[in-house]
């Protein structure tokens, strides 16, 4: 495979309730919608679609042993993309998600490093979030607060220390929990916790990270949401629009950037059929 100059990156396995590869081609339209000069790499084990096919511009199988017999989340072997991005710069980005507005510029600030993670994210109404809520392993562990939903890898010598112990966290990690998080230890094997265990071993905090939120995106998990009364999930509070333009607002708020819309159920028919639309109207 040659290696192209940058692009984005979305890594879907196989789950029985959730249907990642939908959302990967609804993330894949927001992308080429806003920014149509870009490439899209899928990693999957998963055939795709006839009419999904002109959206991922790479798609590559999913090598080796599946990590995650037995898994709930199944992100065990998403470390893996590291290895397999056709790109020299990549963006890597959960299924779950849409792109909103134009973040090509971002790469002009990515170049500068060789990892990049943020470590602020934003509820929907724009403002960046202060609840730890979800984050009490990284709180009680003094764990780097990275979220990997949205980050930035450059193919470099200066990685691979960092990818190798990434992905031997993963493949150990009740081992290595036990030792970086005996306090409110996570169970299961998350690609946040796995990834801020490896840069505290390193010490590379500092390096991959910035607390300015300029890469960052909206995270739409209740508790984060600022709500009083929290409801289980958070479509249960607040209305979903979006026009013939899909452009969407949650409640009154526009939506620009990266939403991580988080709950399957966000990605209605309609919602799907006016993100296409768009993107056909835009060719």
């Amino acid at each position: 495979m040659n290696n192209l100059e940058r692009g984005y990156c979305i890594f879907v396995q196989k789950h029985s309730d959730v249907d990642y590869l939908k959302q990967a081609y609804a993330l894949g339209i927001s992308i080429k919608t806003h920014m149509p000069d870009s490439k899209i790499f899928l990693m999957t084990n998963l055939k795709i679609p006839s009419y999904m096919q002109g959206i991922f511009d790479i798609v590559g199988d999913i090598p080796g042993s599946d990590l995650s017999a037995g898994s709930d989340w199944k992100v065990e072997n998403r470390y893996k993309l590291y290895d397999c991005t056709p790109f020299e710069e990549s963006i890597i980005l959960d299924a779950d998600m849409l792109v909103c507005s134009d973040i090509s510029h971002w790469w002009k600030f990515l170049r500068n490093f060789n990892f990049f993670f943020t470590s602020a994210v934003h509820d929907y109404r724009g403002d960046t979030i202060t609840s730890n809520y979800y984050r009490a392993t990284f709180i009680e562990n003094t764990l780097p607060n990275l979220y990997c939903g949205v980050h930035y890898y450059k193919r470099s010598p200066a990685n691979r220390t960092f990818v190798k112990l990434i992905k031997d966290v993963v493949c150990n990690y009740k081992e290595y929990s036990e030792v970086f998080c005996p306090n409110k230890k996570q169970r299961w094997v998350s690609m946040d916790v796995s990834v801020s265990i490896a840069a505290k071993i390193l010490g590379l905090h500092p390096q991959i990270t910035s607390t300015v939120p300029y890469i960052t995106f909206t995270h739409m998990k209740p508790h984060l949401q600022g709500w009083d009364n929290v409801p289980a999930h958070w479509m249960e509070k607040i209305n979903v629009c979006c026009d013939d333009k899909a452009n969407i607002k949650l409640g009154n708020f526009a939506q620009k950037g990266i939403l991580h819309y988080v709950e399957p159920e966000f990605l209605t028919p309609d919602l799907l059929l006016k993100l296409e639309s768009r993107y056909h109207a835009s060719k």
